[in-house]
Order: structure tokens, then sequence, then C-alpha cells
């Protein structure tokens, strides 16, 4: 299914993937800009993910690395990998469940930060494998991030 999403939507999901880590295998956010106050909520993400055996990957500005990097700290980082990108513009936010009916894409014009989670206007679209266009959109979603984290000079992955 392919829908109308705003940017409550966005907070949504990052709650319900942090109240159910373990239905998820691998979660991509991809935000140029993210707060500090996101950045805290994200930290305790990166702690408890990989316990419950899921990947993360956050995409973000070159200019937001170096901030994500020091709030996390090293200690968060097993099955974690940053990526700062060049010229990055896109938003979106991938989490792919362990059961079909938890994959979902959310493409949106909010970033990781307090007014694009719940002040600004933000537009987007929510994306779940209940229909074949759905399931295609998401697995081109996941090409593109992995594509990404492939294509861009500055990384750090720690395993």
């Amino acid at each position: 299914m392919i829908e109308f999403s705003t940017a409550i939507d966005v907070a949504n999901l990052l709650a319900r993937v942090r109240t159910r880590v373990d239905q998820y295998s691998d979660l991509v956010l991809c935000s140029p800009f993210i707060s500090d106050d996101v950045l805290s909520t994200l930290r305790g993400l990166v702690l408890c993910a990989p316990e419950n055996g899921c990947g993360m990957q956050i995409i973000t500005a070159t200019h937001t690395f170096d901030r994500v990097m020091a709030c996390v700290g090293p200690r968060g980082w097993q099955r974690t990998t940053v990526v700062g990108c060049p010229h990055l513009h896109a938003k979106f936010y991938l989490a792919i469940g362990r059961r079909d009916e938890v994959t979902e894409a959310i493409v949106t014009s909010a970033n990781l930060t307090t007014a694009g989670l719940s002040s600004n206007i933000e537009l987007g679209v929510r994306i779940t494998p209940t229909t074949s266009p759905g399931r295609a959109l998401l697995h081109q979603i996941d090409r593109f991030a992995r594509r990404l984290s492939i294509n861009r000079s500055v990384q750090w992955k720690k395993h």
C-alpha cells in the first residue's frame, strides 16, 4: 500500500521500532539534518537494536556526521553504519521487519529534527508491502539506501 504521510508518521515509526525492535532486522534513517534531542532518542535505539538483532544505518549530511558519531559514542556501534553523504537532501525512513506486515518506509520532506517531526508542515508517502507496487517500491528504496552507503567516501563502520 502507498498512502499519504505526515511528520507524525515518522515519529510513530521510530516509536514502533523502539518499542518492538526485536521485530525488525534493519532500520535505515536518511536525513541531512538531525537535531540533538532526536540524536538522544536515536542513541537509545542504537544501543538496544544490536542486542535484538536489528542492524541500523544512519545516512546524513557530512556536516551532521561528526555530531551523530559524538552523540552515540563507540559502545553502540555494533551492527550500525553511519554514512556522511555530501549534498544529501533526501529524507526517508525504512524499517525492514522480520515479518512482512511490519515492514514499512516513509519518503518525506521531514528531517529528523524536533520541528521536522512535530511542528513543521511536512508531506510524504508511507509504503507497506501489502500490494505489489508497495513491495516493489520498498525494494527500490532499500537498493537506493545500499547504493548511498557504497558510493560515499565518508563512512564509519564497526562490527
